[in-house]
């Protein structure tokens, strides 16, 4: 499956501005492609996708129809750094699910850094502190990102936060 993901992924690539957001970060470059953003599919970017969208449907406990869900293709250059940050809830884990990690990148999380393995997931909690750089010379590091819901979360737990925070309630409250 990490070959027929990378295809699809090596064909979208090819072109960063038809579905891709450039993302903020202080050095280099980071690019993301939203399967799933806030739980909700992005319809243009999952039909460029098609065999990906499939298998992250697969996926259990995948979080969809919830604001904390997404499924994201993470692309960063050479000379990248993510500066530390927090994600929003510890509701979820997420998962990265590398396709190409070339030398010098790495992800650091709650001060423990950990590298990637191509095709080898990783999982951590990412409520806390982390960051992710590209110090190699060259290539892309490019990661499947996938939201999941925390373990311990249980389904009556999940659906309560489910109804609290739908993407539609998401983006209602903060109008």
């Amino acid at each position: 499956n990490i070959d027929v993901i990378t295809s699809e992924v090596e064909t979208v690539i090819k072109d960063l501005s038809e579905g891709w957001v450039h993302n903020t970060s202080p050095s280099g470059s980071w690019y993301i492609f939203h399967l799933y953003n806030q739980g909700e599919k992005v319809e243009n970017n999952c039909r460029r996708c098609p065999q990906t969208t499939a298998l992250v449907g697969k996926v259990r406990p995948f979080m969809t129809g919830c604001a904390f869900g997404n499924a994201v293709i993470s692309v960063i250059t050479p000379g990248t750094l993510i500066s530390p940050h927090y994600g929003p809830t510890n509701c979820r884990v997420r998962c990265h699910v590398p396709l190409v990690v070339p030398s010098g990148c790495k992800l650091t999380v709650d001060l423990e850094e950990r590298q990637w393995r191509r095709g080898v997931p990783l999982v951590f909690d990412d409520s806390f502190l982390h960051e992710v750089s590209h110090s190699g010379p060259s290539g892309r590091r490019i990661v499947l990102m996938l939201d999941l819901w925390h373990p311990d979360v249980s389904v009556a737990e999940r659906k309560a936060i489910c109804h609290l925070f739908s993407n539609f309630n998401w983006i209602e409250s903060s109008r």
